[in-house]
């Protein structure tokens, strides 16, 4: 059975559960900061939140560090980052759209010298009027993550590694999917999973 490995943001933490469940009899399922995937730091183990990919830069940093035996051990790599690079601060933001593209073809780089099989996962949109609210300190804009998926979708397509739609998938769930501006219900999040179990049939 193959191993899947999952590296991505707290939309992942949501339907990870649910893809593990859906993909049982087909893959080993594992993800940043489990223990049965790549081998995480003690730090890792201690904060739960840790599990949580991040920005591009912080991806990038942790495949940089495991690209040896570790990633080598896995078979499959779910793989996404964005909805923190585009966090945006006093107009801001967080990783500018030039280093994330700058991050994303050096991941495709690492990658494409090992024998990882990748699939890419297009960032998921917001609802702005939920996820911008003043105390929360800073924004995301759906016209921000539709510019940094077109950027990585350019990428992706350069290197020929197959892209998950699941920001047109999310769009089609309408409103009523969010839990927050960001984040997902659990009926929303296992419709995900559902997506990207389906998705991942051409890697068995």
């Amino acid at each position: 059975m193959k191993k899947l490995f999952v590296l991505g943001d707290s939309i992942s933490m949501d339907y990870g559960p649910y893809l593990q469940q859906m993909l049982r009899n087909q893959f080993h399922y594992s993800r940043k900061g489990d223990d049965s995937g790549l081998l995480p730091t003690e730090r890792e183990i201690e904060n739960p939140y840790l599990i949580n990919g991040g920005n591009s830069t912080k991806v990038l940093q942790y495949l940089q560090g495991r690209i040896g035996k570790q990633l080598l051990e896995i078979d499959v790599l779910l793989l996404n980052c964005g909805l923190h690079d585009l966090v945006t601060i006093d107009n801001v933001k967080q990783v500018h759209i030039e280093n994330y593209k700058d991050n994303l073809t050096q991941m495709c780089e690492l990658l494409s010298n090992s024998r990882l099989q990748v699939c890419w996962v297009r960032t998921t949109p917001v609802m702005e009027t939920m996820a911008n609210r003043t105390e929360k300190g800073f924004a995301r804009y759906n016209m921000d993550i539709s510019l940094y998926n077109q950027a990585a979708d350019a990428i992706m397509a350069s290197y020929g590694l197959p892209i998950a739609d699941l920001h047109g998938f999310t769009l089609c769930l309408g409103d009523g999917a969010y839990r927050d501006g960001d984040h997902f219900t659990d009926k929303a999040s296992e419709l995900q999973a559902a997506f990207l179990a389906g998705v991942l049939q051409q890697f068995v």
